[in-house]
């Protein structure tokens, strides 16, 4: 029964991918990502020193995010098409401790941070289903999604101050999912419900360049200790699309 099974799915797909297009690209763009964030709970110290940054002095930032990777189109029927979006994104940003440097003296021996840049690097799977519509050889695609992300590695550049020697020095943290001084530990997976606009302009028979507009409402947050909210983000991604299978049906 289970071979039978197997036999007619692939069966179904040799026939549909007989009549209609299946497509290939690649996809790139910068990304936006809207964080919230509480305060530190307590003093950033460990060793109960002076805290030259008292809790909530301290200011996030937003850093350049941006996805990479590769797109598969389907089409369903003249008007409709279905999609896989395998990425590479990140979605990082940074911490401006906002020191209070009347506060640092040469007695103080121990470093003190002045920023940290937080990397998260993550594997995005983003199933979409779009709704074709042509105007002026210029084809729109409405689409929605829903996006699965693992995180892969995760990394921290952070900036310190010597108070005696008031020098900047840098050193990078591998979090390997964790931190436990600075509380920035991003989460293994994130997910999101998403809403595009792809457009795309045919160069010839069977290729085409694109532009993806999109807009993402996060289900859980990227950070869960310092996030306050689910983000939500925005991305303008361009790519370029090969059709595999074209068997002269043209969208009307």
């Amino acid at each position: 029964m289970k071979r039978l099974s197997v036999l007619f799915i692939l069966l179904f797909f040799v026939k549909i991918s007989a009549q209609e297009k299946f497509s290939l690209g690649v996809i790139g763009g910068p990304a936006l990502y809207y964080y919230e964030f509480w305060g530190f709970p307590d003093s950033m110290y460990l060793d109960g020193g002076v805290d030259p940054f008292p809790p909530g002095d301290h200011k996030f930032f937003q850093k350049i995010n941006y996805n990479v990777g590769l797109i598969t189109r389907y089409n369903i029927s003249e008007k409709m098409e279905c999609g896989l979006n395998v990425l590479y994104s990140t979605k990082g940003y940074g911490v401006d401790y906002n020191v209070n440097y009347n506060l640092l003296n040469d007695s103080i021996i121990y470093l003190v941070f002045d920023k940290s840049i937080l990397n998260f690097n993550y594997i995005d799977i983003n199933p979409i289903v779009g709704y074709k519509w042509e105007y002026k050889n210029i084809l729109f695609i409405p689409q929605i999604g829903f996006s699965f992300g693992r995180l892969i590695h995760s990394m921290s550049k952070s900036y310190f101050i010597s108070p005696k020697e008031r020098k900047i020095k840098i050193i990078q943290y591998d979090y390997k999912y964790t931190d436990e001084v600075l509380r920035h530990e991003p989460a293994k997976n994130v997910m999101n419900l998403s809403l595009a606009l792809e457009t795309r302009i045919k160069l010839k028979s069977n290729l085409e360049i694109f532009s993806n507009f999109c807009i993402a409402q996060y289900l859980n947050q990227v950070t869960p200790v310092p996030m306050k909210t689910y983000p939500a983000s925005t991305n303008i991604n361009f790519g370029i699309l090969l059709t595999i299978n074209n068997n002269n049906h043209e969208n009307k």
